[in-house]
């Protein structure tokens, strides 16, 4: 396997050691970055039944670690299946209340399959998982995730109970008869902003019925994916 951070979220907290999460390719590790220029390992995870270990992010309060698979590096393909436990390019989730020994939960895949229309599409066929972010629920104990899926579009995730996520809703674009190939979607201050790679459909914005201000904390200031921390309004 390859080894080397990737893609690593970071969640910065209040009154207890701020958190990060490296996808690195063959493995997925939890550390300790309280301080930044000596960072602790507090535990490293593999999982044989991811393939890339991509991306990584956390429950805004700390207690799950949510690992995406992105399945044969995408320029693969595949990871497109009708069953959402399937664990080709999945979305894990780990209780890491314990952070030197996380514990496998759950995991949630692309429940659709889309239909490519042109030998253009059926060359990029893909729908794992791949850059998403985690809202900031004024619920805590309401977990929602903005996931794209390349070719599978754009959905949110309901990881409340991450044995048993489910997801809350979908769209899957077919403009012009061309279906997405959406390569990130992050939630911001009410909307969900994806961006296209091979389909060159360019800038999107979604809304979801929830994830407004009434029910999500809304940023103050520019938000950085990766990095997971206020002030908010």
């Amino acid at each position: 396997d390859a080894i080397g951070c990737h893609d690593t979220g970071v969640l910065l907290r209040k009154n207890k050691p701020d958190l990060a999460a490296c996808s690195g390719l063959g493995r997925w590790v939890l550390l300790n970055v309280e301080r930044p220029a000596d960072p602790k390992v507090y535990s490293m995870v593999n999982n044989a039944r991811i393939e890339l270990d991509h991306s990584a992010a956390f429950s805004w309060d700390g207690k799950v670690a949510v690992i995406g698979d992105e399945h044969a590096g995408a320029a693969g393909g595949g990871g497109c299946s009708t069953n959402s436990q399937s664990p080709v390019g999945a979305m894990w989730f780990y209780d890491i209340s314990n952070p030197r020994n996380p514990t496998l939960k759950g995991h949630h895949s692309l429940p659709r399959v889309p239909i490519p229309d042109s030998p253009a599409e059926a060359e990029r066929f893909r729908c794992t998982t791949h850059n998403y972010n985690i809202l900031p629920t004024k619920d805590r104990d309401r977990y929602l995730a903005a996931v794209p899926y390349y070719m599978g579009g754009v959905a949110v995730v309901n990881f409340s109970n991450p044995s048993k996520p489910k997801e809350a809703g979908f769209f899957l674009p077919e403009v012009r008869g061309t279906l997405p190939d959406m390569w990130s979607g992050y939630w911001y201050n009410g909307k969900i902003f994806t961006n296209e790679h091979a389909s060159q459909l360019g800038v999107s914005i979604f809304e979801r019925s929830g994830t407004g201000r009434r029910n999500v904390r809304f940023f103050s200031r520019a938000m950085n994916p990766q990095t997971q921390t206020g002030p908010f309004r």
